[in-house]
C-alpha cells in the first residue's frame, strides 16, 4: 500500500480549495474569525488581529496557536496576523479518520487560508511542523503569492544520514525513528515528552515550560489521537527540503533557539547562510526550540521588520530583480553538512 498516497501526501491537490470567509469579532484587540474550507472538506477557523500586511503564522506538533500569543499583541500593531489550529490539534482535532493530518494536507490548508486571507502577497512564519508545511506548499503550490518566508528552529531534513549531520540531535537515524513510532502507538503523550526530553549536550534545554504556557499542556496531550499523529509524524520525518531550499526565490528568515534541544544552532545557522540564496539568520541567545516564547519581543521586532521589507519589495518589483543572487549547487550544500 502506497501510504504517501493514500493520505494526500502525493503533492497533488485533491480539487479547488474553498474559502468561505465569515467575520465574527471576539473578545480584545478587535479579532476576527474567518471560516475556510480546504480542498477535502476540512474546515476550520482562521482567526486574525491587526491590520497591515498579513502575516500566516503556522504552530509546531503538539501545540495550538495559542503558541503565538507571546508575539501577537506587538506584531498585530503593524501587521494583520492569522493563525489557526492545524488538523488534529486543539479546536481542529474534529478531523475525520478519513483524513488524517500530513503535511500534504496541512500544505492544502495553508493554500486554502492564503486565499481566503491573503490572496495578494503573505509572509508565511513556520515553528517546527509549521515550518515544514510551508515548505511543502511551497514545493507544490503557488509561490507567487508569497512575499517573504521564516522558518522557526527547523531543519529542512529531519533524519541523518551519511551527507546529512544536521538532522534532529545531531544523529537522528532510521532506527531512532522506528523506535520513536513504537512509543507513539504505545501512547503520544509519553512519547511526545520523551522526544521534548532529550538533550543534545550539556547546553541543551526541554519546551515543557514552553507547552504549559502557551501550548498544547503536557498533561493534555493524551487527548491528541495517536494514529493521527503517528500518520503526521511519518510525513515530516521523511521530507528532504534542502534542494527546494537551495533553490529557494523568495526571501527567508530563519530563526533559531541557541539553546535549542533538538538543533545545533550554530551549524545548521551556517547551512542555511552558506546554501540559501540571501538567508537571513538569527540567533536567539537564551532561547530554546520556541525562541517566540523565550524572546517574544526581539522575535516580534525581527519579523515586523522582515514583513515591512517585504512588503517594500512587493510594491517595487525592481527591488526583487536588482537582489538576486546565485544559487549554490545541492550537491555543495549536503557536503557541507
Amino acid at each position: 500500500m502506497n501510504y504517501n498516497a493514500q493520505h494526500g501526501f502525493a503533492g497533488s491537490r485533491a480539487g479547488p480549495c474553498i474559502a468561505l470567509p465569515y467575520f465574527a469579532h471576539s473578545r480584545g484587540n478587535s479579532a476576527a474569525e474567518t471560516r475556510v474550507t480546504s480542498c477535502d472538506g476540512h474546515a476550520f477557523v482562521v482567526r486574525r488581529t491587526g491590520h497591515g500586511a498579513p502575516i500566516l503564522m503556522l504552530h509546531d506538533m503538539a501545540a495550538t496557536q495559542r503558541a503565538w500569543d507571546p508575539v501577537r499583541d506587538s506584531l498585530s500593531c503593524s501587521n494583520a496576523v492569522c493563525t489557526w489550529d492545524a488538523r488534529g490539534h486543539g479546536e481542529s482535532r474534529r478531523t475525520p479518520e478519513s483524513a488524517v493530518p500530513t503535511l500534504g494536507l496541512l500544505a492544502a490548508d495553508l493554500d486554502a487560508a492564503i486565499t481566503a486571507c491573503a490572496p495578494e502577497s503573505a509572509v508565511l512564519v513556520g515553528h517546527g511542523l509549521g515550518a515544514l508545511t510551508i515548505l511543502e506548499f511551497l514545493r507544490n503550490y503557488d509561490a507567487g503569492r508569497v512575499s517573504g518566508v521564516v522558518l522557526v528552529d527547523q531543519t529542512p531534513r529531519m533524519l541523518t544520514a551519511p551527507d546529512w549531520s544536521l538532522g534532529l540531535f545531531g544523529g537522528f537515524r532510521a532506527g531512532d525513528e522506528l523506535e520513536f513510532e513504537a512509543r507513539i502507538r504505545a501512547g503520544f503523550a509519553e512519547a511526545w515528552s520523551s522526544l521534548q526530553a532529550r538533550e543534545t549536550g550539556p547546553g541543551g534545554r526541554t519546551d515543557a515550560g514552553m507547552h504549559a504556557r502557551y501550548g498544547e499542556p503536557l498533561h493534555g496531550l493524551g487527548g491528541l489521537a495517536a494514529g493521527s499523529m503517528l500518520a503526521l509524524w511519518r510525513s515530516m520525518i521523511g521530507r528532504d527540503y534542502r534542494a527546494d531550499l537551495v533553490a529557494l526565490q523568495i526571501p527567508l528568515l530563519v530563526a533559531l533557539g541557541s539553546g535549542s534541544n533538538l538543533y545545533d544552532a550554530a551549524q545548521l545557522g551556517r547551512w542555511f547562510q552558506s546554501f540559501v540564496p540571501d538567508a537571513q539568520v538569527i540567533r536567539y541567545l537564551k532561547a530554546d526550540h520556541a525562541p517566540h516564547v523565550a524572546a517574544p519581543e526581539r522575535f516580534a521586532r525581527d519579523v515586523a521588520a522582515f514583513a515591512a521589507r517585504r512588503e517594500a519589495l512587493v510594491r517595487s518589483p525592481e527591488a526583487v530583480a536588482s537582489g538576486a543572487a546565485g544559487t549554490p549547487h545541492l550537491a555543495s550544500a549536503q557536503a557541507a553538512a
